[in-house]
Parts: structure tokens; C-alpha cells; sequence
């Protein structure tokens, strides 16, 4: 029998990602009000499951000098980003509706989950040979 040997962090963020574009698309596809409720705790922990590896990985691999820069960096690209997105979905939501764009982003998050557990190799098969 092959062992399976995974690497952790990647997996992590690909499942943190993967569970909160299936929050999106609850969220987008239901107006429940205990199913938005799960969404939202979901989504939170997403996001501590996703920042917690992703500060422990730049304390272990960056200098210490150069990671306020990196910090700085990250936060810059997040404060520009979230007006865009904001812009571009305000706009779909306009056109096609606010939940049908919050299902589509949701679902693409968890197709984009897909594609990397497949192409980047996350999941590594040794041959016990």
C-alpha cells in the first residue's frame, strides 16, 4: 500500500479556501437565517485557519528586519483589492443579483480548490518500492 505524504500548509489553505467558497455558496443560494448563521462561523474560522499558517510561515522563513516590509506589503495588496472587488461585484450584483453573484464566487472558489488539489501536487504519492 502507498503512503501518503501531505503537505500540511497547503493543504490547509486549500481546504480553508474550499470550505469558505461552500459558505459563499450556501450563503448565496439560501436565505435561512440559522444556514447564515454556519456560513458566517465557517467563514471566521477561515480566516483564522488561513492567517494564523500564513504569519507562522513569515516569521519562520523572513528575516526579521524585512517582515515589517512583508507585512506592510500583504496589508497593501488586501486594502486595494477589497474596493476593487467591491466595484466589480456591486456591479454583477446589480445586474444579476446580489445572491446569484455571492453563489458564483462561492462555487468558483471551490472549483479553484479543485484545480490546485490536482495541478500543484499538494497530495504526493510515494511508491514504497
Amino acid at each position: 500500500m502507498a503512503k501518503v505524504k501531505i503537505n500540511r500548509y497547503g493543504l490547509l489553505f486549500v481546504v480553508a479556501g474550499m470550505v469558505e467558497g461552500t459558505a459563499f455558496f450556501v450563503t448565496g443560494m439560501n436565505s435561512i437565517l440559522p444556514l447564515v448563521f454556519i456560513a458566517a462561523f465557517a467563514l471566521g474560522a477561515t480566516i483564522s485557519a488561513i492567517n494564523v499558517p500564513e504569519h507562522t510561515i513569515i516569521q519562520m522563513s523572513v528575516d526579521d528586519e524585512d517582515q515589517p516590509q512583508v507585512y506592510a506589503i500583504i496589508n497593501m495588496i488586501s486594502y486595494v483589492m477589497i474596493p476593487l472587488g467591491a466595484l466589480i461585484g456591486g456591479y454583477a450584483a446589480t445586474v444579476c443579483g446580489s445572491g446569484k453573484v455571492i453563489a458564483i464566487g462561492g462555487e468558483s472558489k471551490l472549483l479553484q480548490g479543485s484545480a490546485f488539489l490536482h495541478s500543484l501536487g499538494l497530495v504526493k504519492h510515494n511508491d514504497p518500492t
